[in-house]
């Protein structure tokens, strides 16, 4: 039976690939249009999750026009949004990629608030081998503190849950919420504060918090899932927000939906539910065939 296809799909389909070979057939003369050309592109790739795609176009926008701040910011968060489905040798120039990139914003607009936060989260959580510093984390805080305190404070308490210096990550994180400044990440990371302390009871406490609080925001339903599937508590509850998640289409900065299906097959097996954990892991792999976890746990089934 032939499908018909949404018109609309038709015509935002081929109005990306035509903004795509615009932005690498450079407009001779007309290097601003076509800097806008390939950002443009580069937005709708990255909407896409064609990441390497979006990298190319942000690429060719910084060549047309290399003064603009948010061309390099987004080339960083793309080349940030590749890691994750890149070998280990794509890794490395991915990683010089986002922190040259996102370093690269701040220098031509120091005010550029998500580009000091992405950066100083890269600096946080890489390797020390891909240029992670705790004290590189710091002075992009330190700056941030002028411009968006809130979100400085978090980048500060973040540091904290590294360092598993629990007790001052939640000392910042609960001054947030008794000044009313918190926003829909903060009970999410208490309740990190919480796992890091093995009180899952606490920890799956501040998840509801954060569900019931902010309702959107997808990390709040995929953490409660993972505690729960970790301290073998509120199981049918986590089941119920890992498969919201799974249904869900949560951001490139969020758990790949191959990690939700893996915590759900960690529940089916406190539950005694074997053929089934067995079902999630394969979705799992089917997702990332390089997945350790999964495959860990699929060998423990047999």
């Amino acid at each position: 039976m032939e499908k018909n296809i949404p018109l609309k799909l038709i015509s935002g389909y081929l109005r990306n690939s035509f903004i795509y070979l615009l932005c690498f057939a450079s407009l001779k003369g007309n290097a601003q249009k076509s800097a806008v050309q390939c950002y443009e592109a580069g937005l709708a790739f990255f909407e896409q999750k064609k990441y390497n795609k979006a990298i190319e176009a942000f690429e060719k926008a910084v060549e047309h026009e290399g003064s603009i701040a948010e061309y390099h910011y987004q080339l960083g968060i793309s080349n940030i949004a590749a890691l994750d489905d890149a070998s280990f040798f794509e890794k490395a120039n991915l990683s010089y990629g986002a922190k040259s990139s996102l370093t690269r914003a701040i220098e031509i607009d120091p005010t550029h608030k998500m580009a000091r936060i992405r950066l100083a989260n890269y600096y946080i959580q890489a390797p020390a081998i891909a240029g992670g510093s705790y004290s590189k984390a710091f002075e992009q805080i330190q700056a941030l503190k002028e411009y968006d305190p809130i979100n400085a404070a978090e980048l500060e308490a973040s540091i904290y849950l590294h360092q598993e210096e629990y007790d001052a990550a939640e000392k910042v994180y609960l001054d947030l919420i008794k000044i009313g400044q918190n926003n829909e990440k903060v009970y999410y990371r208490l309740s990190v504060v919480s796992l890091g302390r093995k009180n899952y009871r606490e920890a799956i406490t501040y998840c509801q918090k954060s569900i019931d609080q902010y309702p959107e925001y997808l990390m709040g339903y995929y953490q409660y899932g993972k505690i729960a599937s970790i301290g073998n508590l509120s199981l049918e509850q986590g089941k119920t927000y890992l498969e919201k998640y799974i249904s869900s289409d949560p951001p490139s900065n969020l758990p790949k939906k191959h990690w939700a299906y893996y915590r759900l097959g960690k529940i089916l097996e406190w539950e005694g539910a074997k053929e089934l954990a067995r079902e999630q892991y394969d979705k799992a792999l089917s997702l990332n065939r390089s997945f350790k976890e999964a495959k860990t746990a699929l060998n423990s089934l047999d």
